[in-house]
């Protein structure tokens, strides 16, 4: 879940300069970073390929593979994944659109119902907007050989959908702080791109009425500075619930986080609804560094001090949490 990203941005701003580039990479260049890397549990294996080789530009096939048992949950040693990189919608199969959004639901219904947000129809345009930016990472356990990239869509007949994870290079508000601290990393480095500059936005505000016989109202006007930073923002993270605790949704999540690092990036930055109480507990006990953005509405403990006797999967609302780039 993501809201308000990016919202109000020229083209013309060095952060959203930056979050563009990043958005046209093609999906052999993102695989390049991940190859080889070991995220959490697993190791990525993309085939290496160039953009202009690739018959399919848009998707990279390639595998994760164990290197330690989990601490939480065996999996059987015969278990193999195969994952799925998608840099365009378009590549995206009705079937392969109808798996996810039934993981999605699966997770995530009950959540969207309590903040009187399902939106059914909404989402699915939200998700798979073909003319969007949304980046995915497919997670796949095989029962046969890898089905491959043909003819330019993705087939997923013969595999079951593990695990996904959608996301947007795009930029974001941030905190005075987070831009002073990018203006000051930009002096000391000259190759980091400039932050951009403070915009100011003037919102009217009714005041006292005034005029003859007390009629019509004097509007006061407020300057407020927006200042923004391109991050990673992070939409949606399922995981089937036949593989919670397998490390899965760590290396999806830490696979972001590296690939925000390498193009650019600030921050890597996700939606969550405060009911989702198992998804909080994970993001910010087992995710080393997450916490609650300088942006978010309110902080979790401001939300438990004020809706004390509340059970904590019936509150309302959201909170937003990033994790800086390194």
């Amino acid at each position: 879940m993501a809201l308000g990203n990016g919202q109000g941005q020229s083209d013309g701003h060095p952060a959203r300069a930056v979050a563009r580039q990043a958005a046209l990479l093609h999906a052999p260049t993102l695989a390049a970073h991940l190859h080889g890397v070991t995220t959490g549990l697993w190791t990525w294996t993309f085939p290496p390929q160039e953009p202009e080789q690739s018959s399919a530009p848009g998707a990279v096939e390639g595998t994760i593979s164990t290197i330690a048992p989990s601490s939480d949950q065996q999996l059987p040693s015969s278990t193999s994944f195969h994952a799925t990189l998608i840099t365009s919608p378009a590549l995206l199969s009705a079937s392969t659109r109808t798996r996810i959004f039934d993981l999605f639901q699966r997770n995530l219904q009950s959540s969207y119902e309590l903040n009187d947000a399902w939106s059914p129809a909404q989402k699915k345009e939200e998700m798979f907007d073909l003319q969007g930016e949304g980046r995915w990472i497919l997670l796949w356990e095989l029962s046969s050989e890898a089905s491959q990239v043909e003819q330019g869509k993705e087939e997923a007949d013969d595999r079951t959908l593990v695990g996904f994870i959608l996301w947007r290079f795009d930029t974001e508000e941030c905190t005075k702080e987070d831009w002073t601290e990018w203006e000051a990393l930009r002096q000391r480095d000259a190759s980091s791109p400039a932050p951009a500059p403070p915009q100011k936005r003037v919102l009217p505000l009714p005041g006292a009425k005034r005029g003859p016989g007390g009629k019509g109202r004097l509007v006061v006007k407020r300057t407020k500075v927006e200042r923004v930073l391109p991050v990673g923002y992070c939409y949606e993270l399922a995981i089937s619930p036949s593989y919670s605790s397998t490390g899965l949704g760590f290396a999806l999540l830490s696979s972001l986080s590296l690939l925000s690092t390498q193009t650019g990036m600030r921050k890597v930055m996700l939606t969550c609804w405060r009911c989702n109480t198992g998804a909080l507990r994970f993001y910010l006990q087992k995710c080393k560094g997450w916490e609650v953005d300088g942006i978010s509405p309110r902080s979790v403990e401001e939300d438990e001090e004020d809706e004390i006797g509340t059970k904590a999967e019936e509150r309302k609302g959201y909170v937003i949490l990033s994790l800086k780039c390194k």
